[in-house]
């Protein structure tokens, strides 16, 4: 049980960090939400409640965001 907790955690955490790596290297490319959204195919509503942690991304959604960012999916965790 202390295992699953802590993988929970992990997990949580490493979800919480990609969210800000998105908006950290859609900043340095100096692109909007909205060209993000363009780009991606994501809805801006979706990346904003990304940013906001009311949602989750599915994997689908981040290779297409980190895609659009020019950038793998391995970045958005590894950065």
């Amino acid at each position: 049980m202390v295992y699953l907790l802590l993988i929970f955690l992990l997990l949580n955490t490493i979800i919480c960090l990609m969210k800000i790596l998105i908006n950290q290297i859609r900043k340095e490319k100096n692109m909007t939400l909205n060209a993000l959204s363009s780009l991606s195919g994501v809805s801006t509503r979706l990346i904003q409640n990304y940013n906001k942690g009311d949602v989750d991304p599915t994997l689908s959604k981040l290779i297409k965001i980190a895609k659009a960012l020019n950038v793998s999916v391995v970045d958005l965790y590894a950065e």
